[in-house]
């Protein structure tokens, strides 16, 4: 676990405590943190060795020695003698040092096999062999057995014998050895000084100073005392993948490699290494691994896209540039209003119908939630404020008969046809329809521009390259909802959409130059939405905010924000005295990321 602070959340039959109600909400709280450290974390050095039968292994360590546990391959390695509270190994190398070793009991890491029989059969298949060795063992996977590289099928399993039924050799099959299950086997000539290597390759069982041992893992280093030997070892290199190595092999199946050596005098070691090109592995995950480094240049080219309006029928584009050109533009064309009519029927309570609510959206522009009883001006408002449909108004009259409330809706535009109004129903026992009464016709005065399915206000067929460039960068600007009020005075107290970042951010939070909610601009992090010390662009401070002509707090927002706003107010009780109250207001915020 790297080193770091560690947040400690705790949940009660499967269900998470609240963030708020672990040590008073406070974030990054010490008292509810886990640290760990570098210097308390045991850490191993080296293992010896690295492979074997099950027995007792030697760890080098730095290790926190009041308690601990350890695991080799998953599997325990155990630290007290059978039956006892006597330790194998657990000491420090000195009264005063950090790094110390232990050792432990595992289980191994291979079987030990000690003898075969029969150890002849039939190349048909079907002989009944024996197994005959220690530790063999099905825990982890069933015990799997290849006899000259073909599968035996297994009969039983001890712990001491596997008995398996060989198969059928293939006719064409002419090997003569196969990769065992494990390691290398080292004959080594004792006293032996070859005048060269190549004499090696015609020393055999008989020569004089034979004896061998199997090694499975390198490098190996021989014990001091060993002087003036040979040895010539060969195995089979089985690579766990496919893939380009460091000997220039590109290695498939299995490779027969057999190294021979002569050793004089001093310290003896052999050592095979492989590099392989490429390797899930990283240089923090093991000191073997290599980071690749690439180095990325990306080179492109911008260029400020340009279009040329004309009047609109043809279209043509050729590169970045585009072309409209009008022609056989009409004129003095009569002007036909737009009429739609929505019918709407609830079956709400009557009471209970102003809390029933319904959306009407023109294009990507979408009302606030408007009550089925909602009467001809809540309807016409809630319209006239979408900016899709401004800088145009609507008229709406209604009409109430058994079947509902209908909403008769003319468009004062001469922008011509609109498309049909869409709606959103929140309950399932409200039923809107929408249907065009008149279909409305342009007198051709005015175009309109559309970016990414919003239209720009109508121009003039007749309009400067100065008025579309307007219209054009008015289309690209953020603009609030008329329901937000941005003009400081008697109205707003305060105002702030973050525009200015060196204003904003000295005072409670870091500027960012996205998500704006109706600008360009945000606050990452505020620490306060407002202060009375805050100060003013025009200088001076902002000072109290009187409740009585200021009662609305209105702000928008982006992320998991906890569920409650913290308010500081003083006031004057019965006794004239100025108390100050700090409180935090429960409230519920929407969880999404917008």
């Amino acid at each position: 676990m790297p080193e770091d602070q560690y947040l400690v959340h705790v949940s009660v039959d499967g269900v998470p405590i609240p963030d708020n109600k672990i040590c008073n909400g406070d974030y990054k709280p010490y008292s509810c943190s886990f640290y760990t450290r570098w210097w308390r974390t045991p850490t191993i050095y080296s293992l010896s060795p690295v492979t074997g039968l099950p027995g007792v292994y030697e760890i080098n360590t730095l290790p926190d020695l009041l308690s601990c546990r350890s695991y080799m391959g998953g599997m325990p390695c155990v630290l007290l003698k059978p039956n006892s509270d006597e330790l194998y190994d657990l000491q420090l190398d000195s009264e005063t040092a950090s790094w110390g070793y232990m050792s432990c009991m595992m289980t191994g890491t291979y079987v030990e096999v000690t003898r075969v029989s029969p150890s002849k059969g039939s190349i048909m298949g079907g002989t009944l062999l024996t197994i005959h060795g220690r530790f063999f063992d099905q825990t982890d996977d069933p015990a799997r057995v290849l006899v000259g590289g073909l599968p035996c099928e297994v009969q039983s399993v001890a712990d001491d014998r596997i008995t398996c039924r060989t198969a059928e050799r293939r006719v064409n099959e002419d090997t003569k050895a196969y990769p065992g299950g494990r390691g290398l086997k080292m004959e080594v000539w004792s006293g032996k000084w070859p005048n060269s290597l190549d004499e090696i390759w015609r020393y055999n069982e008989n020569t004089t100073g034979y004896w061998s041992q199997w090694i499975d893992s390198l490098p190996y280093i021989f014990p001091k005392e060993y002087d003036l030997f040979t040895t010539r070892t060969k195995g089979f290199f089985v690579p766990t993948v496919s893939g380009n190595f460091s000997i220039y092999l590109h290695c498939d199946d299995r490779y027969y490699l057999e190294l021979l050596q002569q050793e004089y005098y001093g310290l003896s070691h052999i050592n095979i290494a492989l590099f392989q090109e490429e390797s899930s592995f990283t240089a923090d995950q093991s000191d073997d691994a290599v980071n690749e480094i690439q180095d990325i240049v990306a080179a492109y080219e911008v260029f400020d896209e340009e279009q040329v309006c004309g009047m609109t029928v043809i279209a043509q584009q050729r590169s970045s540039r585009q072309v409209l050109t009008f022609n056989m533009w009409p004129s003095r064309v009569p002007v036909v209003r737009e009429v739609q009519n929505i019918s709407i029927s609830s079956h709400c309570a009557s009471h209970l119908c102003g809390s029933t609510f319904f959306k009407l959206s023109y294009g990507y522009a979408q009302t606030g939630p408007i009550p089925v009883s909602a009467s001809a001006s809540e309807m016409e408002t809630a319209l006239n404020n979408l900016w899709s449909i401004k800088p145009d108004t609507v008229q709406v009259t209604k009409q109430e008969d058994g079947q509902g409330s209908h909403y008769t809706i003319t468009f004062n535009s001469d922008r011509g046809d609109f498309a049909a109004l869409h709606f959103e129903v929140f309950s399932s026992n409200t039923n809107i329809s929408v249907s065009e009464v008149t279909k409305g016709q342009s007198n051709m005065a005015t175009f309109t521009l559309s970016w990414a399915g919003v239209p720009t206000a109508p121009i003039a067929f007749n309009a400067t390259g100065s008025e579309v460039q307007s219209a054009l960068e008015n289309l690209m600007k953020a603009d609030c909802p008329a329901e937000v009020l941005i003009t400081q005075g008697t109205n707003v107290k305060y105002f702030n959409d973050f525009e200015n970042s060196e204003f904003t951010g000295a005072q409670s939070g870091t500027p960012e130059s996205h998500s704006g909610f109706c600008g360009s601009r945000s606050l990452k992090n505020a620490d306060a939405l407002f202060r009375e010390t805050f100060t003013k662009e025009s200088g001076g401070q902002y000072g109290p905010v009187s409740l009585n002509q200021h009662p609305v707090l209105c702000f928008g927002y982006k992320g998991l924000l906890r569920d409650e706003v913290g308010l500081k107010f003083t006031y004057s009780d019965s006794s004239g005295q100025t108390r100050a109250v700090t409180t935090r207001i429960s409230t519920l915020f929407n969880k999404e990321d917008k």
